[in-house]
């Protein structure tokens, strides 16, 4: 089963180093998502595929939302290892400097702990980059995020409702917890389609438009999506898993004997 919270890596724009794309480009190739969660965290946990997770609702045509949205960051291995590499070695030359030393906040406790770990070992192929771990505590972090004392940080962001708007509003201009300080006039004007389209097939459009419009900035770095484990009785039936609201519907319930 899948849980519903998506773990990202947040850029602080307020960094000038970070403000070049190609640098945050470099960051987010790099981690193989596939060994992160099949290798490291073998929680149930999937790579990210974008800023809304699987399972969260459906469109207008009854098919997933990831479904019918584009895949980001999907390279895995050499491929990824190459994006990676050139783009850093694009971001020295733009930013004029041959090495490039970043805070990255995590939080002491798994899955967090594990995965930071993993993504520094993964950084640590980007010749030039430094990066300073720094463990805190979950208030501690959010409170360094809040202040903006941070340059990356692993962070996480869990549904409030069934739809992908839950996330996609996080990185709004201005937003209570846009600590990275996204700022795209783009992104703001197609939620605002989105918000007021005409119909649901052209509003699930909007929101798909948004979503690649803060990807392709690479405005964050979706990681991995977490897994859930319940043990669950063969002989117990069509029971339905939420991944937001209320975890289990037992209406459909039915008991083989």
């Amino acid at each position: 089963m899948l849980g519903s919270f998506l773990w990202y890596l947040q850029y602080n724009f307020d960094n000038p180093d970070l403000q070049n794309e190609n640098l945050r480009k470099a960051l987010a190739y790099a981690v193989d998502r596939d060994d992160l969660t099949q290798n490291v965290l073998k929680d149930g946990s999937i790579a990210a595929e974008g800023f809304v997770t699987r399972q969260l609702s459906n469109g207008p045509d009854g098919k997933d939302y990831r479904e019918t949205a584009d895949g980001y960051f999907l390279e895995r291995g050499e491929d990824s290892d190459k994006i990676a590499q050139e783009a850093f070695e694009q971001a020295k030359k733009e930013l004029g400097k041959d090495e490039i030393t970043l805070r990255f906040l995590f939080e002491p406790s798994d899955p967090s702990k594990s995965a930071a770990e993993f993504m520094q070992s993964e950084f640590a192929k980007l010749d030039g980059l430094n990066i300073e771990m720094v463990s805190q505590e979950k208030n501690v972090r959010l409170k360094s995020q809040q202040n903006g004392d941070f340059d990356l940080v692993l962070t996480r962001w869990g549904p409030d409702y069934a739809d992908p708007t839950t996330y996609l509003n996080v990185l709004l201009p201005g937003g209570s917890f846009n600590f990275g300080k996204y700022d795209s006039q783009a992104y703001k004007e197609a939620l605002d389609e989105a918000a007021n389209a005409s119909s649901d097939e052209a509003r699930w459009q909007a929101l798909q438009k948004a979503e690649k419009i803060a990807m392709d900035d690479i405005a964050v770095a979706p990681i991995f999506q977490t897994g859930a484990s319940d043990l669950l009785n063969p002989k117990v039936k069509h029971l339905v898993d939420n991944p937001v609201g209320v975890p289990f519907v037992y209406k459909y319930v039915t008991i083989e004997q």
